[in-house]
């Protein structure tokens, strides 16, 4: 077709006989406080759902990107700027609006603790506690509280949009450094600490989590202690800049590679046989240390190595979304759960999270 057929044909084109969905972006803001995850509600003013509490969201411009509507939509509703945002999921069933057809983008804002402390409470715009439950990896349960405890019914399908986040940040926190963007600049490792075991809404052991943490790269010391407290005063740390990850593209399905072995994107499911070809290549041990499989280990590590323990599929990722992706498949042709790692060259690996009868030898 010449340029000329092209721009004949767009000229003529007429799109009425297609129907034209309205779609809109709503924004979990998401804060830790008072021990607590916490999420910014504002009072519906208009029907439908008149006076109840929603988040903030509004119609997507013709003329600017998701992106750019969930920025302005974050700065004009909530009054909040330069957090870290992501898009979460796209809310479609044909009923969630009862005007029309409304198909909502979903995006979740991070809100360190300062930010969160000058959020105004008043009968437009307030704070309400998220009360989860475990278990992790599966669709979290939540309601919303208000400073009463008393349970609050959203406007439209806005309290599952908050459940989704929760479920994606039960999935990003033990692999990618999401945790940070809660905190302030500097922070303990208790307060990180504290930051995972909210989020999990579990808790964590001490030692393994420190431990896990500090091998990470991803912090460091800022040479400060903490001041105003009541205890013995704690170091203080910072986030790091990460390191590229390492690994290669390929358009064949599983090549190995010394340091790393990537995946493209590959098809849409996995074979059974591909699954059952997959090697594992070690563990981590009770103290969160990589165990290669076939290393000889010392007696006094010996129990510590035993199972339960998670191998760790010989593959790994450039990123993350893709890692969860193949660990999805897997999961849906074998009876085992996954969890995603982020190893220390900056890729990803799948970790199973159920006991394994494969064990690394003790010889």
């Amino acid at each position: 077709m010449t340029v000329d057929a092209e721009a004949e044909f767009l000229a003529s084109y007429d799109p009425g006989p297609f129907a034209k969905p309205s779609i809109t972006v709503d924004i979990a803001l998401i804060g830790i406080q008072a021990d607590a995850l916490r999420t910014v509600l504002v009072r519906r003013t208009s029907h439908p759902d008149l006076g109840r509490w929603a988040l903030p969201g509004g119609f997507v411009r013709l003329d600017e990107s998701l992106d750019d509507a969930a920025a302005r939509v974050l700065t004009t509703k909530a009054g909040i700027e330069n957090v870290y945002l992501e898009q979460l999921y796209t809310f479609g069933r044909p009923d969630r609006d009862p005007r029309m057809r409304i198909i909502s983008v979903a995006y979740f804002a991070l809100v360190p603790h300062a930010l969160l402390d000058v959020v105004p409470s008043s009968d437009t715009m307030r704070l309400f506690t998220i009360r989860s439950a475990p278990p992790f990896n599966e669709r979290a349960s939540i309601e919303l509280l208000d400073d009463r405890g008393a349970l609050v019914e959203t406007a439209f399908d806005h309290r599952e949009i908050v459940a989704t986040t929760v479920q994606r940040l039960r999935g990003k926190i033990n692999y990618a450094p999401v945790g940070y963007e809660l905190l302030p600049e500097h922070f303990t490792l208790f307060q990180l600490q504290r930051v995972h075991e909210i989020i999990l809404a579990a808790r964590v052991n001490k030692d393994s989590f420190r431990r896990r943490m500090l091998a990470s790269g991803e912090l460091e010391q800022t040479g400060d202690m903490q001041d105003d407290v009541d205890h013995r005063p704690a170091a203080l740390y910072r986030r790091t800049t990460q390191r590229s990850s390492r690994g290669k593209k390929t358009d064949k399905k599983w090549i190995p590679d010394e340091k790393a072995i990537a995946s493209p994107s590959g098809p849409s499911e996995l074979q059974v046989d591909e699954i059952e070809s997959l090697k594992v290549a070690g563990w981590m041990d009770a103290e969160g240390t990589w165990v290669p499989k076939g290393t000889k280990l010392p007696p006094y590590k010996r129990k510590m190595t035993a199972p339960p323990n998670a191998p760790v599929y010989q593959m790994s990722f450039q990123d993350e979304a893709e890692a969860a992706e193949r660990a999805r498949l897997i999961e849906s042709s074998v009876d085992v759960k996954h969890e995603i790692i982020r190893n220390g060259d900056g890729t990803y690996s799948i970790v199973q999270i159920r006991p394994s009868n494969d064990e690394p030898s003790s010889t």
